[in-house]
């Protein structure tokens, strides 16, 4: 059978828009997934990235130690003040915060309902939040015995860093793992994290249970403060 002009037109038409299909899928920009998303989302964290973050999360960026101890107004009390434990400080920003960082992760379960979606993300990291306890512990047991002797902040300030990196410094092995569920939502076209209670499981999962050692402080100086 012959193939007509007219037949080859339309044959040549319909291969020209299936190529021009296959362009577009094939080489055009593809939205990330919500997992895709998360992922780029927890490498920006691991690398500090800030800008990174800002693509992919609710908020411009996210401060671990913040969001962990709830600490927006004890820092805004603070700000500007020449009083700050440079010693603990140290600590928090050479050990601490490397620590909290250097968490590995599996995610899972992509579940997407219009323009909401969640991924499960397994969390394994360094048991920062039973570090933290211990070193509270030590730390009010032996302030308490010097509380009678001639001893300055400042001393004190000295060995609450001292015990804390000790306590930083005995975390060598990831044995802590957690799994929870991380929201997102489309806007503008694409996918964000949506922002991050600090208060929140996603948070104490990052940080190897820091909000959860929070918490039990907090819980146990209410305590303490309506027994008297």
């Amino acid at each position: 059978m012959i193939m007509t002009k007219k037949r080859m037109k339309h044959f040549a038409i319909i291969l020209a828009i299936l190529t021009a299909i296959f362009f577009l899928n094939g080489c055009g920009s593809k939205i990330p997934s919500p997992t895709e998303t998360t992922d780029a989302f927890l490498q920006a964290l691991k690398a500090q990235d800030d800008e990174a973050i800002a693509g992919v999360y609710a908020d411009e960026e996210l401060d671990l130690l913040d969001a962990a101890s709830d600490s927006e107004e004890e820092a805004e009390d603070t700000e500007g003040s020449e009083d700050l434990n440079s010693g603990l400080e140290s600590v928090y920003e050479e050990q601490l915060l490397p620590k909290m960082l250097d968490f590995d992760y599996e995610i899972s379960n992509e579940q997407i309902n219009e323009d909401k979606a969640t991924v499960d993300v397994k969390f394994t990291t360094y048991k920062i939040g039973e570090a933290f306890t211990a070193f509270f512990g030590d730390y009010i047991s032996q302030a308490f015995a010097l509380a009678f002797s001639d001893v300055s902040e400042e001393e004190l300030d000295a060995l609450a860093a001292t015990i804390l990196s000790s306590k930083l410094a005995d975390l060598t092995e990831k044995s802590y793992e957690k799994t929870v569920t991380i929201p997102l939502t489309m806007i503008d076209g694409k996918w964000v994290v949506d922002q991050l209670d600090g208060e929140s499981d996603i948070i104490d999962a990052i940080t190897g249970g820091l909000v959860t050692s929070m918490k039990n402080m907090e819980e146990a100086f209410s305590a303490w403060d309506e027994e008297e």
